[in-house]
């Protein structure tokens, strides 16, 4: 089965996975409501002021309107201040653009070099050059990019003026890096003009929708299908790939039917998983992935499974990589892999002696994370079989969207967030009322579930049908009934 982009719309969330054989191998969950208290989406750009300095060296928070101020790193201070905000005028005006969500106790990280994004290319006002996508593979084919960039720049008034970056969907459309040059550098154009127009704090330009920004920066070039469950979503999306994506156009699908489109195409359990920290490995053994304060750690585990270490270990790297992306695990990571002997090596066809071992596990991680749109760095092994990595951040975690430390064991598990749950109810009584149009229902949850709820998201259900919601604190935070609505 080709690989087909899944996009689930509901009220509370948008979600898309890449499936490949009906197996999830990519996954994006976006709050429908934009994040909720940490207003603010990555891409943003909002004039805002210089504030006071922060604690890394050349560092500064910038007030940007949002309920926490902005952290603006010296490496991504505007190009006149010579990479330092040493000496800046506090309340200076400054134009950035948010680069990493919020996360709880932290403001968004913010950069004052914006960068404008299409499908096919990348527009820096404040650089030079033309740059091709680390995705892209093959010497010719990153030549004619990079030359497609080259001229797409040159044809611009004034000659060359900023840089590129050709991203790998121009390798299915290369006419498109000079028409999203065009277009963005227009948009660029528009915020300066009403920076100088404008006294912070003030938003000069909004992110693109959650539909249209997993079209752009999701939906790989040569994908098969994109199949959407929503109909105002599918619209939107065709309106996109008709204006600005002419390589996914024609290849979106509405699709229709009571049952919930990832239960339809078999990714349902992946995405419910998600949550979990054990994760079962094809053929035996398991990963466990934790969260701890500064790190994330993952150890792999035989689990009584028989034959070498070697071959669970390159499984474990093949996974690990998965979860990477499905979980949008980000910063640093360490993996314990179990210790190889030089017979573990030798039973496996390779090169006799643990080292070799390890060398291959790293090279097998590496193969599977050069799928990943996020950069990963990955160290070599140590002595005592751990590997360390890191993943560069552009969201909020997903573990901070769907599941929280557990108050009844001291956080040391996990439980779904209330309002991880409050979605799941809206899915289910949104599938109940199509399965059985008119039908009253009656939810029973926790109550923090049930507050979660309150607002557009009851709102929406009660749209669809006659629901009503009751708190029962007899009930775990994960578990729900859709009851009857005369048993409400």
């Amino acid at each position: 089965m080709s690989e087909r982009l899944l996009i689930s719309v509901d009220p509370a969330t948008v979600r898309a996975v890449r499936a490949e054989g009906g197996r999830a191998e990519d996954y994006r969950c976006v709050r429908a409501d934009g994040g909720g208290e940490n207003a603010g989406q990555v891409g943003d750009i909002l004039l805002g002021r210089a504030g006071r300095a922060a604690a890394e060296p050349g560092g500064a928070f910038v007030e940007c309107g949002l309920p926490r101020a902005g952290f603006l790193a010296a490496a991504d201070a505007p190009a006149d201040s010579g990479g330092t905000t040493r000496g800046w005028r506090e309340a200076r005006a400054l134009t950035v653009q948010i680069v990493a969500e919020a996360l709880p106790g932290k403001g968004p990280r913010v950069s004052a070099r914006p960068r404008f994004a299409g499908r096919y290319a990348v527009y820096l006002p404040d650089a030079r050059g033309v740059s091709v996508s680390r995705r892209v593979a093959g010497a010719q084919l990153r030549a004619r990019l990079r030359a497609a960039g080259a001229r797409a720049l040159e044809r611009r008034p004034g000659g060359a003026l900023g840089g590129v970056i050709v991203r790998a969907a121009a390798a299915a459309f290369p006419e498109g890096v000079a028409r999203d040059l065009d277009r963005l550098a227009a948009a660029a154009a528009a915020v300066e003009r009403a920076a100088a127009a404008s006294a912070p704090p003030r938003l000069l330009r909004r992110e693109a929708g959650a539909v249209e920004r997993i079209l752009r920066d999701f939906a790989p070039a040569g994908a098969g299908a994109i199949i959407i469950d929503d109909g105002a979503a599918f619209r939107r999306a065709v309106a996109y790939a008709e204006s600005f994506a002419p390589d996914l156009a024609g290849r979106i699908a509405r699709r229709r039917g009571a049952e919930p489109l990832f239960e339809a195409e078999g990714v349902a359990d992946d995405i419910e998983a998600l949550v979990e920290e054990r994760v079962a490995l094809r053929g035996g053994g398991a990963l466990t992935i934790q969260r701890a304060e500064a790190m994330w750690a993952i150890d792999v585990d035989s689990a009584g499974r028989a034959g070498p270490v070697l071959r669970l270990n390159l499984a474990a790297a093949e996974e690990i990589a998965r979860q990477l992306r499905l979980r949008d695990i980000s910063g640093l990571v360490a993996i314990d892999f179990p210790a190889m002997t030089a017979a573990d090596t030798t039973q496996s066809g390779s090169r006799p002696g643990a080292q070799s071992g390890g060398r291959a596990v790293v090279r097998a991680l590496r193969r599977a994370a050069a799928r990943d749109a996020a950069p990963v760095r990955i160290a070599p092994m140590s002595r005592f079989g751990v590997v360390e990595l890191s993943r560069r951040r552009a969201a909020a975690p997903l573990d901070g969207l769907l599941a929280e430390p557990c108050p009844a064991c001291g956080g040391a598990g996990r439980r779904k967030t209330a309002f991880a749950v409050a979605c799941e109810i809206v899915r289910a009584c949104l599938a109940r009322a199509a399965a059985q149009p008119g039908r009253a229902v009656a939810v029973r949850a926790a109550p923090d579930a049930i507050a979660a709820l309150e607002g557009p998201l009851a709102a929406a259900v009660r749209a669809a049908c006659a629901a009503t919601f009751r708190a029962d604190r007899a009930c775990p935070r994960d578990r729900f009934e859709l009851l009857p609505g005369d048993a409400a």
